[in-house]
């Protein structure tokens, strides 16, 4: 057991005090404590993006159309194994992918995996 505030205490301590990377911030970034988009999670989130970065900028590539199917990145009109390797292929970018929240991390891999087979 851990209290609730332990974890979004200890990522802003490393954001703001210790001034650690963006890449070394998002390695502990996707651990919401809730379901869906808790105010710590938002808040570690935005010292995320305000972190300095030691690497090149990512760059942010418009995401891909929507269709009537949801998952189906690559509009053959199935979820399938192309759209999860349209996932796997844009991973860690700052994009939206299934889920629509960026950046493209495990969430995305679960909605694809939700939707798999549908729409024929």
């Amino acid at each position: 057991m851990q209290h609730l505030f332990d974890s979004p205490a200890l990522f802003q301590a490393k954001a703001y005090i210790l001034k650690e990377s963006r890449e070394e911030l998002t390695k502990y970034l996707d651990v919401p404590a809730f379901e869906k988009g808790d105010l710590y999670y938002i808040q570690n989130l935005v010292a995320a993006i305000e972190a300095p970065s030691t690497g090149p900028e990512p760059s942010v590539q418009p995401s891909p159309t929507p269709s009537a199917c949801p998952g189906n990145l690559n509009t053959d009109n199935i979820v399938n194994l192309g759209d999860l390797s349209i996932v796997l292929s844009h991973w860690g970018e700052l994009t939206t992918m299934g889920n629509g929240i960026a950046p493209v991390n495990l969430a995305d891999i679960a909605f694809i995996l939700s939707h798999w087979g549908n729409c024929l």
